[in-house]
């Protein structure tokens, strides 16, 4: 299925429907792609390059992350397949995670530089990484203990309570 032919219909359809494959880190990475869309229209809007390939990676990860879970359960005859595929998706969210903070860190540095109209805007998709960024790090947190051994991702901890800080200073400074 190619994520960018569904309408947001079909989209919310899928999310609600009683299956696992399409849950909390698919959700998560589509806030994270829409953030992402929003600093493309922040940028044109201030005559600066757009990237729409970054929006649309993100999507892409959205994609993998709806099938993810389901590989896991297709895997859980199988100790070893089940395992990677754990790993594979611990991975996936990792990725999600760490491309949504370095976007959302990067695009606050505009905060100072941006139209007084669009900084709601700015604020918003900040606010949008974060969901992303965290929702990935639940998946981590909640199924690492399925892999078996260790999984460090206290770096995207650390750096989701910074955003954290960071929006919250954002949201109340004029």
């Amino acid at each position: 299925m190619d994520i960018r032919q569904l309408t947001l219909g079909d989209i919310l359809n899928h999310i609600a429907y009683p299956d696992p494959s399409w849950g909390g880190g698919s959700a998560g990475a589509l806030a994270g792609a829409m953030a992402l869309a929003l600093l493309d229209k922040i940028n044109a809007i201030h005559g600066l390059e757009r990237d729409e390939t970054k929006s649309l990676a993100l999507l892409a990860l959205a994609e993998q992350e709806t099938t993810s879970y389901a590989q896991i359960l297709a895997a859980k005859s199988d100790p070893a397949a089940k395992r990677v595929q754990i790993r594979s998706s611990l991975m996936l969210s990792a990725r999600i995670a760490r491309t949504c903070l370095d976007e959302a860190l990067a695009a606050a540095g505009r905060l100072g530089q941006t139209q007084p109209i669009l900084r709601a805007d700015l604020i918003v998709a900040l606010h949008m990484f974060y969901v992303a960024a965290s929702s990935a790090v639940v998946n981590i947190r909640v199924n690492k203990s399925l892999f078996g051994e260790a999984f460090d991702f206290t770096d995207l901890e650390g750096d989701l309570k910074r955003l954290a800080n960071h929006i919250q200073k954002w949201t109340e400074s004029p």
